[in-house]
């Protein structure tokens, strides 16, 4: 009898261990929390923000673009406006996103951005004043690229405007070159610099709504190559080591007939195709990867307009998993390990109110925080304190721009659209900029 109730109690015990074991982690327990918040009467926020830092001991700011009327900068912790530039007229639309590096070298990046009132604007990151204006034919939908594109270790700027034509400025707002389109291949995505083809030379690579990929040089803006294409190119390009072969490869989503989208990943200079995959929708959402450039096991997030978030294996286009909400996702998906499980884990907004932060290895719900209106801004990841905690920043059709706390930050590898502060879309671009904005 004794040897019995031994033997049923060591049973007991056995099945309580397998089941502890057998059954899933409990969810990771915390919500976002409301840090500070800014209004504006009658402004909309598109373009994603941006976070820069003048040093290792500067808590930084956080500048953004509003719809109409210009451009301000905020402390990251409480919200406090440090300067606000504001248009020639309250009509102007502003859907790009702003861009930064020290282009007049005193010690502070400047920032760039563009509008709808034809003008790309160049405003002292200090004081926000303005230190030139570039006039185009046309409005700026594209956001800025700020790169070395002729090797001579000053910084270019590169965008697109609506007059078709693609163009070259120096840090004082001169023309080095410019590319012409016809008017059936505008262009409203943002262009990806780097050296693409390996010969030590930067390249441009541009996506037009006429469905071609256009390759310049980037010392003078010449054709490299071009490929047609079925699809129109919203979303912006990537230019990232996908396999680990040192080389770099050409990422990019673009929308296809009867409401269906493609992701391609294109090698050997861009010019085969190593994968693409078919998905339901339209994506207007640029692509986001999860990993260190060459890293295995990598994997690229996406919505579409049908409001499905993928995760995709960069190496083979295999869809990961999915996750649905009620309404579109067209803004690009950032990316930071939230539960500290060493997974990068994805925060987006929708057309449904609501951010959203998801478990990056199930794809399953972590967060959400509700707001009262559509959002299209992509998320900007700030972080505050390492390994603590982080701000997350974003604007909304209800005039606010938002910023939440969430009380766990490791690694980011993707901190807000294009990944990096000069919005290149470019794998070693992306990590320099990680090390820069790094928590103290």
């Amino acid at each position: 009898m004794k040897n019995t109730v031994v033997k049923k109690t060591l049973l007991a015990v056995i099945t309580i261990f397998a089941l502890a074991f057998a059954l899933p982690a409990a969810p990771y327990a915390a919500e976002f929390k409301a840090e500070w918040q800014i209004s504006e009467t009658g402004l909309g926020w598109t373009g994603c923000p941006l976070y820069i830092k003048n040093g290792k001991d500067d808590t930084g700011q956080i500048v953004f673009a509003a719809l109409k009327n210009g451009v301000k900068s905020a402390d990251p912790l409480s919200g406090k406006i440090l300067w606000d530039f504001q248009l020639d007229t309250v009509t102007t639309k502003n859907y790009s996103s702003p861009a930064a590096y020290d282009l007049n070298g005193d010690g502070f990046k400047d920032i760039v951005f563009g509008s709808m009132n034809r003008r790309l604007y160049c405003l002292d990151g200090k004081t926000g004043k303005q230190l030139w204006a570039f006039m185009t034919g046309g409005g700026i939908v594209s956001s800025p690229v700020i790169y070395d594109l002729n090797g001579d270790g000053a910084q270019e700027i590169l965008f697109s405007a609506l007059d078709a034509r693609t163009y070259c400025l120096n840090a004082k707002g001169a023309v080095l070159w410019q590319y012409a389109t016809d008017t059936a291949n505008f262009i409203r995505s943002t262009p990806a610099c780097g050296d693409l083809d390996g010969d030590g030379r930067a390249e441009a690579l541009l996506g037009t709504l006429g469905g071609k990929l256009i390759c310049l040089s980037g010392e003078k803006g010449e054709l490299k190559w071009e490929k047609e294409t079925d699809l129109k190119f919203w979303a912006s390009p990537l230019i990232w080591d996908i396999d680990g072969d040192g080389s770099d490869e050409l990422i990019i989503a673009g929308l296809g007939a009867a409401s269906k989208s493609r992701i391609m990943c294109l090698k050997n200079g861009g010019r085969q195709t190593m994968w693409e995959k078919e998905l339901p929708g339209s994506v207007l959402s640029s692509p986001s990867v999860d990993a260190e450039p060459g890293a295995a096991g990598a994997r690229l997030y996406l919505g579409t307009d049908t409001g499905i978030v993928y995760s995709i294996k960069a190496a083979s286009g295999e869809v990961q998993w999915e996750f649905k909400v009620k309404k579109h996702i067209n803004s690009s998906i950032a990316l930071f390990d939230a539960d500290g499980d060493n997974v990068q884990d994805p925060v987006f907004v929708s057309g449904d109110g609501c951010l959203y932060l998801l478990n990056g290895a199930t794809g399953r719900s972590m967060a959400v925080y509700k707001t009262n209106e559509s959002m299209n801004c992509s998320p900007l990841i700030v972080p505050v304190k390492k390994g603590t905690k982080a701000i997350i920043c974003f604007g909304n059709w209800d005039y606010n721009v938002y910023a939440v706390g969430w009380d766990q930050c490791g690694k980011i590898s993707w901190p807000r659209f294009h990944g990096d502060g000069a919005n290149t879309g470019n794998g070693k671009s992306i990590r320099k900029h990680l090390a820069e904005i790094s928590a103290r």
